[in-house]
């Protein structure tokens, strides 16, 4: 009989002691992802400090077990011992309901809500991966003042020539992704993780610039024609690029890009040597950009599924660096399938969002980053807060849109014809700059003046 009680009191704190040390793990897994404990600086994924304060928790609920213990025996409370079981039953609820998880999300977002449209231009993917980050170098010239050059050329002429001559190869490769009907930055073959090849925005952006700078030398030197054709030329290939593009980065590269033209293309037409020819050139090549050209549907549909996979790569270890305190833990610290649909409710807010004129994004952001963690699931939660703000992003891509109304709007005018677009902010028609005549937008605040106007040239 005595064996038997041995044997019974060693099961029994064998779990007090498992108990202790889920429970001990769990307050300050909680307390970490809430924040309120601050060893260093830790990163989203990781708590910091485990071996210290987790160990001070499980002593501390191990204290607590043998406290009770000591205090029944010595109060002589309930002698045969029935109060281990209700302890025991007490304690094992709340893991019980940690540990349950939502079920799965129904039809949740695929590839197929971001694959290109033709599988033709599948073909494009291997000449833009030309300039995939990592494979360089790219643009291997010495041009210091190209941006500079971009809005007045003429003292840096030489720099420039040399430097259009250095990029013959990028031109080449320019001329291959214009003869595509669309230009894609995905394939049925291209893995969606953290190790999915990116677009190198310096080599992008430097070899725009290069073209900018080269039509506005043209421009400068009596010579706009041949400039402006290059300059259509390149955004052509961006106008192609936009609407296909899935990765985050590849869209704000292109949005850079096509910002960058739209400046370059306003200099040529309002230079004085600009002909009614060069006009219409310009015209036929920055048609306004349409809403799907700057809708960040797709990237962030892509990113959406990209932090998804993180997540169960990352979300299983529960922030803890020790593989058995993660196995330990993982069941009541993380709820995979309630981390994902949480994920899956922030960014739909974006992503419905982005397709519309104004949406409230950084107030979106901060009714996530504010909110206390609930004690279910604080590390899927911990995840799921870090996905950054794509307010920026969207307010960037919209301007760029207004601006490109603006300038259709002034070629138009230059033209002698006349074109009414509705200013995407407010749904009126454009307003005119009284200082140049030419169209202007007040910006987001709907009040002209203020420092969120938007001009060109500016």
């Amino acid at each position: 009989m005595k064996i038997f009680r041995y044997a019974v009191s060693v099961v029994g704190w064998v779990t007090a002691v498992l108990f202790s040390i889920i429970y001990g793990n769990f307050i300050f897994a909680y307390l970490e992802a809430n924040a309120w404990i601050r060893i260093e600086q830790s990163s989203c994924f990781y708590l910091n400090a485990l071996p210290l304060l987790g160990i001070l928790f499980v002593v501390l609920a191990i204290g607590f077990c043998v406290l009770l213990t000591f205090v029944c025996r010595k109060k002589r409370w309930d002698p045969k011992g029935y109060w281990r079981a209700g302890v025991l039953a007490l304690l094992t609820l709340p893991l019980i309901v940690l540990g349950l998880d939502s079920p799965p999300i129904e039809n949740d977002y695929t590839r197929a809500d971001i694959a290109p449209s033709s599988k033709e231009a599948e073909k494009s993917y291997d000449v833009l991966m030309t300039y995939r980050k990592g494979k360089g170098p790219f643009c291997n010239f010495d041009a210091p003042h190209i941006h500079e050059a971009m809005t007045n050329a003429l003292p840096y002429a030489e720099e420039i020539k040399k430097a259009w001559q250095s990029i013959s190869a990028d031109r080449r490769n320019i001329e291959k992704l214009d003869s595509f009907d669309q230009i894609v930055d995905l394939t049925p073959g291209t893995s969606l993780d953290s190790n999915t090849p990116i677009l190198d925005f310096m080599a992008l952006r430097t070899i725009a610039q290069v073209y900018c700078a080269y039509a506005e030398l043209k421009a400068e030197e009596s010579q706009p024609e041949e400039g402006a054709r290059h300059l259509v030329q390149i955004h052509s290939v961006c106008r192609k690029a936009l609407p296909n593009s899935t990765a985050l980065v590849s869209k704000m590269i292109w949005i850079q890009i096509a910002q960058g033209n739209i400046d370059t293309a306003y200099h040529i037409a309002t230079n004085p040597n600009c002909t009614l020819e060069i006009l219409k050139i310009l015209k036929a090549g920055f048609s306004p950009l349409t809403q799907e050209d700057v809708s960040l549907r797709r990237p962030l549909i892509r990113e959406y599924m990209v932090i998804k996979h993180e997540i169960d790569l990352i979300g299983p270890r529960c922030g803890f660096p020790q593989k058995t305190a993660s196995r330990i833990m993982s069941p009541f610290c993380f709820n995979r399938n309630r981390t994902i649909r949480d994920l899956k409710n922030q960014y739909d807010i974006f992503i419905v969002g982005a397709s519309k004129c104004l949406p409230d994004l950084p107030c979106a952001t901060n009714v996530v980053s504010t909110k206390r963690l609930r004690l279910k699931n604080p590390i899927g939660q911990m995840l799921v807060r870090c996905f950054p703000s794509f307010g920026k992003a969207i307010d960037k891509s919209f301007k760029v849109k207004v601006m490109s109304d603006l300038l259709a709007i002034t070629l138009s005018q230059r033209l002698g014809e006349e074109l009414h677009l509705p200013d995407f902010y407010t749904g009126k028609e454009y307003i005119n700059n009284k200082k140049t005549g030419d169209a202007m937008s007040a910006g987001p605040d709907g009040i002209p003046g203020t420092k969120d106007d938007i001009i060109l040239g500016k």
